[in-house]
């Protein structure tokens, strides 16, 4: 699964496409956070360059999903703070502390029963698409 095809296999939000890509480092928090919505939603983290997996290459590293009730903007958020809870991703957090170029865009659903299941589609997609589900950020094959 490539960022860039997204929209030709009909992934949008149910107010339109996906958000645009926006950086996604310490450095660029306050831009983000105030550019991402309070609704429920799924969100995707890309790499700057495309990793190989089993029948194809992706240059998407995290699929997540809201499960608050506060929607994209707190999950982020919760991401990009320098100590983040322990129960998110490890892995993404890594390469946020070692400044990895990701960059992050989202798709809003209406409700967190939205967000669960279009999150569920993507992972399937995925799986799908590339032979595999992703273990580990950056390394497909692994």
């Amino acid at each position: 699964m490539n960022s860039a095809i997204l929209n030709d296999y009909g992934y949008t939000s149910e107010q339109g496409r996906p958000s645009d890509w926006y950086p996604f480092t310490f450095s660029a928090r306050n831009s983000v956070l105030a550019k991402a919505p309070l609704s429920h939603g799924v969100f995707l983290l890309r790499a700057p360059e495309s990793y190989p997996c089993k029948r194809k290459s992706s240059d998407i590293v995290y699929i997540g999903a809201t499960f608050g009730s506060k929607g994209l903007r707190d999950q982020l958020e919760k991401y990009l703070r320098r100590r983040p809870a322990p129960l998110l991703n490890s892995n993404v957090r890594k390469l946020l502390r070692r400044n990895a170029d990701l960059e992050v865009a989202w798709i809003t659903t209406t409700s967190r029963a939205g967000a669960v299941s279009l999150k569920r589609d993507f992972l399937f997609w995925f799986k799908n698409q590339l032979g595999q589900l992703l273990r580990r950020i950056g390394a497909c094959n692994q």
